[in-house]
């Protein structure tokens, strides 16, 4: 058992000065009743100065005391997980994190603004459960098919080029995973955006495209970067220490590759957007993703730890009755 306000069963030592205070009354009751003659024949005569009785009352107020303190605590246990039926879509984020999305083309960095798009997808989204793939040389889930959104956004907050040991752009290896992650969630209305500047593209994604389409997925693309090209930088501890170069010592030039994005869209029956800003690319997609059709689907969904307070309030309120009655 958990504590959501822990710092309230500081409380708890309230019962050092009530304790004190029952010992120096009880002192103070016996010379006084002293004075009237010996204690057990006055306590005999007058059954209001029965000492039995004010120690049950002390002790049943002192319980119910440590119980109203506990329910303040408001102590908690387990996972409460509840059967919830929604209407939504798949959505499955495929994110290029090679060292290309490093580039500074698109400020701060396009991997950057990337997450950014994805943020403010999850924002739009209504009852759409949606999963994130990344990949580079090879490609895997990093989060699954879920509509609990702020667990998408924490699994997107870790991700970065450090994570693959090799680089590249394998769309075809990012949709071949969503095809696995789809096949395992039946129903209509299957969505998956791939993000990327495509450069460097590896394996026959126009054709795979073709494939998912006729497995009822939809394929949108966002294009990130320029066509101009950039350098990519190379960071020490924060600091720039140049820019990354090529085995014979020249300085690389990323490049968006559009027409290999364009041509993924365009066989995956689905849009190409040009990177431009989040807020306006989110509300496209958003807009093109709720023209597909949505299904009925039930899930668990798990929510916080379940509090027990009202039980120790009632105990408590039990006890404070008790120490009037007895």
């Amino acid at each position: 058992m958990t504590f959501e306000k822990i710092e309230y069963l500081f409380l708890l030592w309230l019962l050092l000065p009530l304790w004190a205070l029952y010992k120096n009354y009880t002192m103070w009751r016996s010379k006084a009743i002293q004075t009237f003659g010996e204690t057990s024949l006055v306590a005999g005569m007058f059954p209001i100065f029965s000492e039995k009785k004010l120690r049950n009352k002390l002790i049943f107020f002192a319980l119910s005391l440590v119980c109203f303190i506990i329910a303040l605590s408001n102590p908690q246990g387990g996972l409460e997980q509840e059967k919830v039926r929604r209407r939504g879509i798949d959505v499955l984020v495929a994110l290029d994190i090679s060292n290309s999305m490093m580039a500074e083309d698109v400020k701060p960095r396009r991997l950057d603004r990337a997450k950014q798009l994805i943020q403010r997808v999850c924002d739009k989204l209504k009852g759409d459960r949606i999963g994130l793939i990344v990949f580079a040389g090879s490609a895997f889930m990093q989060s699954p098919l879920t509509t609990d959104y702020s667990a998408t956004k924490l699994f997107l907050k870790g991700v970065s080029p450090d994570m693959m040991s090799s680089h590249g752009t394998a769309i075809a290896d990012a949709m071949q995973t969503a095809e696995i992650a789809f096949e395992e969630n039946t129903g209509n209305g299957k969505a998956l955006i791939i993000i990327s500047d495509g450069e460097d593209h590896e394996g026959d994604a126009e054709k795979l495209a073709g494939e998912l389409v006729e497995k009822g997925i939809r394929i949108f693309t966002v294009g990130i970067g320029n066509t101009e090209g950039a350098t990519i930088p190379e960071y020490e501890n924060g600091v720039k220490k140049g820019d990354k170069m090529d085995e014979e010592g020249k300085v690389i030039l990323s490049k968006l590759n559009e027409e290999t994005l364009q041509k993924i869209a365009e066989t995956g029956k689905g849009t190409y957007l040009h990177f431009a800003n989040e807020t306006q690319d989110a509300q496209k997609l958003s807009n093109s993703l709720d023209k597909l059709e949505k299904t009925a689907h039930e899930e668990y969904q798990t929510s916080d730890k379940k509090s027990f307070f009202q039980w120790f309030v009632g105990l408590g309120l039990l006890l404070l009755i008790f120490s009037q009655i007895f």
